[in-house]
């Protein structure tokens, strides 16, 4: 007895484990959630195949990380799609082996919150058939941490539909070591090679003209492209094995290419962002397929060249983020670092110099969103955060005080 109060135990507490495994099942469905969290964990190990399987989403909810690790392989095993309501907190104290007994129905029930609860460990010890019922959603949630702890034989044994839920933000950290578990097949841009052809849409006339592949840069993806006026110049990207700093600029009047040189180009990268000034293209950004990098450079067409963007005052480093260009400089906004980010600069090229964006009344962190500038704003829609998307509209004027909130 403490402070006048008696403290009320469950008569169920006091149940020995041979009557435990005696109950009927209708006593064990009216057993509330706090009785359930008064048993011990030897307790709820007494639990009968059938007896646990008459357990609610919301009791088993109620059970503590001990209570769980006393569950055998074969009480999960048990388990119904119906009774998955644990948290992401308890499936994280799950060893790999108690994971593995959860049935191909159950994996497919867990939502993208109680997926990123699994560890690396478990993650790891899932089967094949474990895998194959995860959705597209599913892999999508998972953490930059999870996704590093996957290893090459699962990612192989992913589908192109499952690949095809991984964002940027985590194919960015998966590993060379990790890569050589994927077949030709199962390669992420849909089960396809990359490529390095194209077409002109014309919209007056609703048809289309071939690209020439003839003198074109070779296959990539995640590359950028811009256009000057008269030329398309595309440039760095991902050949499916390694990244890239080479690039081409292609004529549609005489429908040929020229390639970009790579003398005192930015490092390799894809991811990146890129805009057109008028006279030369500014990349930054990107990755590396190591780290993430806050670098560019500026390509003039007219001299074949390339001239550094300084690093100094940049942004931190980052992909997927979005660039659009004044008239007077850049505006680079958003991204990923390992985490959406809402942060920014202003490239003024004249002076080779950046200056923040300011941040009062930024929208929320997020990366490939979109981003236009009218003549006078930068407009930003959409975005992924890692764990959702967004549909909300925000305009920036540079020098303004705050952003403004326009619409979902």
């Amino acid at each position: 007895m403490a402070g006048g109060r008696v403290a009320v135990v469950s008569p169920v507490t006091y149940i020995s484990v041979t009557n435990i495994a005696a109950l009927p099942t209708t006593t064990v469905q009216a057993l509330s959630p706090t009785a359930i969290a008064g048993l011990n964990a030897t307790q709820v190990a007494a639990f009968t195949v059938t007896e646990i399987g008459v357990l609610s989403a919301t009791q088993l909810a109620s059970l503590s990380s001990s209570q769980l690790g006393g569950l055998t392989t074969t009480q999960i095993g048990a388990l119904t799609a119906g009774q998955m309501g644990f948290s992401a907190g308890q499936l994280a104290v799950l060893t790999a082996a108690q994971v593995d007994a959860f049935g191909v129905a159950e994996i497919s029930a867990l939502t993208t919150q109680q997926v990123k609860g699994l560890t690396t460990t478990e993650l790891a010890g899932l089967t094949t058939s474990q895998l194959a019922a995860l959705t597209p959603l599913q892999i999508g949630a998972l953490t930059t941490s999870q996704i590093k702890g996957v290893t090459s034989t699962q990612l192989g044994l992913l589908t192109t539909t499952q690949l095809g839920g991984l964002t940027t933000t985590q194919l960015a950290v998966i590993a060379t070591a990790q890569l050589g578990g994927l077949t030709a097949t199962g390669y992420v841009t849909g089960g396809n090679s990359c490529l390095n052809d194209g077409g002109r849409y014309n919209p007056a006339g609703n048809s289309w003209t071939a690209v020439t592949s003839t003198g074109a840069p070779s296959p990539r993806d995640f590359h950028s492209a811009v256009w000057t006026g008269s030329e398309m110049i595309v440039w760095g990207g991902y050949s499916g094995s390694v990244w890239l700093n080479d690039g081409g600029r292609y004529n549609p009047t005489t429908n040929s290419w020229t390639a970009v040189t790579t003398t005192g180009a930015p490092t390799v990268r894809d991811a990146h962002a890129a805009v057109w000034t008028g006279n030369v293209m500014i990349v930054w950004g990107g990755y590396n397929g190591t780290s993430l990098l806050t670098d560019g450079g500026r390509f003039n067409p007219t001299s074949n060249s390339w001239t550094a963007v300084t690093t100094t005052g940049a942004p931190g480093a980052r992909s997927d983020t979005t660039a659009v260009w004044t008239g007077t400089e850049m505006i680079v906004w958003g991204g990923n670092d390992g985490s959406a980010l809402n942060d920014g600069g202003c490239y003024n090229p004249a002076g080779n110099s950046w200056a923040a964006v300011n941040a009062i009344g930024a929208p929320a962190a997020r990366d490939s969103h979109t981003a236009v500038w009218t003549g006078t704003e930068m407009i930003v829609w959409g975005g992924w955060n890692g764990s959702s998307s967004f549909n909300d509209t925000f305009s920036y004027t540079p020098g303004r005080v705050l952003y403004l909130y326009q619409r979902p």
